[in-house]
């Protein structure tokens, strides 16, 4: 029954199709393109007569920027360095210990990580030696006071 039923619905599928390709074959398809006139041209002007150009390059125009200007590589590793030290320091003040080390270690890092020789730039060479030698103030500081909170427990004062 289903066989039956699916062969019909295929033969009248088929049957539908040729008969709509029938007409298409029979009548083809004309188009009819109107002439174009031409468009009614204006009255005849005189030539314009046009000033001389200037021999001369008009003055120079100034523009303004939008963006900030980019640092050079040295110059914007010494601000990070900078920006990180000060972040360091204000925690270690502040009491952030961890945080304070963290800073540290990042600012010394960048410097020696950066690819540029610390000791070839003036700039650089004074930054690094004035990190290095706070961090290490800094800790010498942080270790005595360390022991000597550890003397005054041990005596029990």
């Amino acid at each position: 029954m289903r066989q039956r039923l699916s062969i019909a619905a295929v033969t009248l599928l088929l049957a539908a199709g040729f008969i709509g390709c029938e007409d298409a074959g029979k009548k083809p398809v004309q188009a009819r393109v109107r002439a174009l006139t031409p468009a009614p041209s204006a009255p005849q002007q005189a030539p314009v007569e046009l000033a001389l150009l200037p021999v001369v390059n008009p003055p120079h125009r100034y523009y303004v920027r939008l963006l900030p200007p980019v640092p050079s590589g040295k110059d914007y590793l010494i601000q990070k360095v900078k920006e990180k030290f000060a972040s360091g320091e204000q925690n270690f003040k502040a009491g952030h210990l961890e945080a304070a080390r963290k800073d540290f270690d990042d600012a010394v890092d960048w410097m020696l990580e950066s690819g540029y020789d610390p000791n070839g730039d003036p700039k650089l060479s004074e930054l690094f030696h004035r990190v290095v030698d706070t961090v290490y103030a800094y800790e010498l500081h942080f270790r005595a006071e360390t022991a000597s909170a550890k003397l005054r427990r041990s005596r029990g004062d």
